[in-house]
């Protein structure tokens, strides 16, 4: 189970203003990501959250974030929550990026790096742009919005 991403308007006007101002050249993808979830039933899905991991499956289930039952509803119901749970420092950078249907390369929502369309993955993985994000990320995680970016909490 993945948790969504979301972040009210505030949010992601800071977002957009930190993030632009450290290392610019960021589109208005998270701006989809507007919505409210304070009436989501937060309690109802820890409650069944927990009933599946007590349950013997042959498969493996996960849950991203891996949130205790408190986070859960603070996750949905204060959109500046950040779990203490988990390491402050965004390790996505160094272990993932998303390739978009159209070879746009992002280490993080909104930003591109290079396109495999154009350049080889290595090249793009290894290069400038890729080297001067993941600088900026140890040095100034996190961003307003990464407390509500799954890959935030991921590793």
């Amino acid at each position: 189970y993945l948790h969504p991403n979301f972040l009210d308007k505030n949010l992601w006007q800071q977002h957009l203003q930190v993030f632009s101002s450290k290392i610019g050249d960021l589109s208005a993808e998270w701006g989809g990501f507007i919505r409210s979830m304070s009436d989501y039933d937060a309690d109802k899905l820890a409650a069944k959250i927990e009933y599946i991991k007590k349950q013997k499956y042959s498969s493996l289930i996960t849950f991203l974030p891996d949130f205790s039952a408190d986070d859960i509803k603070k996750y949905y119901q204060d959109g500046l929550f950040q779990s203490k749970r988990f390491s402050q420092k965004c390790l996505g950078p160094w272990k993932t990026v998303n390739i978009h249907p159209d070879g746009k390369v992002s280490p993080c929502l909104g930003y591109s790096i290079g396109n495999i369309l154009d350049k080889p993955f290595k090249e793009i993985w290894r290069g400038e742009k890729m080297r001067d994000f993941r600088q900026v990320v140890s040095e100034d995680m996190p961003f307003p919005a990464c407390s509500r970016c799954c890959t935030f909490y991921r590793f």
